[in-house]
C-alpha cells in the first residue's frame, strides 16, 4: 500500500475518499463484508437504487461473480506479462459494472487505469494492481453478502 501511495502520489493522483469516515460507527451496514473495513460495494446505496427488487440485487451479484470471477487473476497475468490492451478493455468493463453495483473505489480505480493506458502514463502497472486488490475485494464482500442472503433465507 505504502509504495503504491507513492507512485500515486507522484503522479498526482489523489485517493479516493473512504466511503464511510474512518471515526464512523461500525455497524452491519459499514461491514457488508464482516472483516471490520470499509464495504467496497455501497450496500445502503445499492438497497435504495434498487428498492424492493432484492431478487434483481441478487441476480447483479450472481452475474457480476460469474462474468468477473477470473477477472483478478487474469488482470495479474496481464501486469506482470505488460498486456495493456487487456488491461484496458478490463477496466472499461469495470468501470460500468462498478457504477451498477454502487462500487465507487472500483469505478474510480477503472476509469483512472483505463485513462492511464490512452495517456501511456508511467504509473499504469499500478494502478492496475490496484485495480486487482479492489476487485478482489469486492468479490469477496459479494460472495459473503450472498451466503448472508442464503442464510438468512434458508437455503
Amino acid at each position: 500500500y505504502t509504495t503504491l501511495a507513492r507512485w500515486l502520489s507522484a503522479s498526482g493522483v489523489q485517493p479516493a475518499a473512504p466511503l464511510v469516515p474512518k471515526n464512523a460507527p461500525t455497524t452491519s451496514a459499514t461491514t457488508a463484508a464482516g472483516n471490520g473495513k470499509s464495504p467496497i460495494i455501497d450496500w445502503p446505496g445499492l438497497e435504495q437504487r434498487f428498492s424492493g427488487r432484492r431478487e434483481f440485487v441478487i441476480k447483479l451479484i450472481r452475474s457480476t461473480l460469474d462474468y468477473y470471477g477470473k477477472s483478478p487473476a487474469e488482470l495479474e497475468h496481464c501486469i506482470i506479462a505488460g498486456d495493456l490492451e487487456q488491461i484496458g478493455r478490463l477496466a472499461h468493463g469495470l468501470r460500468s459494472s462498478g457504477g451498477n453495483l454502487m462500487a465507487r473505489q472500483l469505478t474510480e480505480l477503472a476509469r483512472q487505469t483505463d485513462q492511464a493506458i490512452r495517456s501511456q502514463d508511467a504509473n499504469t502497472l499500478a494502478l492496475a494492481e490496484a485495480l486487482r486488490n479492489v476487485l478482489t475485494e469486492l468479490m469477496d464482500e459479494a460472495r459473503q453478502w450472498l451466503e448472508r442472503q442464503e442464510r438468512q433465507n434458508g437455503g
